[in-house]
């Protein structure tokens, strides 16, 4: 099947396309910034996961969220597979 699309929607899609490749740098690089974390709290013999932070840290990414006109439960849902990979990557 053969579909055509309009040079607007292919314009749009390639915006979205050129959008999500910055996702991923951004995301690539809060990632290298939680591996040295990591390495950080290892040397300094601290806790690798901290409650307090993750808190204060979820309800401000929320609370920018909405300046943003973004929906809380998505950034909650983000951030919280985010950390996840976090806790994974700081345990190395």
């Amino acid at each position: 099947m053969i579909v055509f699309m309009s040079r607007e929607l292919e314009k749009l899609r390639e915006k979205i396309d050129s959008a999500d490749r910055e996702l991923l740098e951004v995301l690539s690089k809060r990632m290298r910034l939680v591996e040295a974390i990591g390495e950080l709290k290892r040397a300094e013999g601290l806790e690798i996961e901290d409650k307090a932070r993750w808190d204060d840290l979820l309800h401000k990414r929320v609370s920018w969220a909405g300046g943003l006109h973004l929906s809380s439960e998505l950034i909650r849902d983000i951030f919280e597979l985010i950390h996840k990979a976090a806790i994974v990557l700081e345990k190395k």
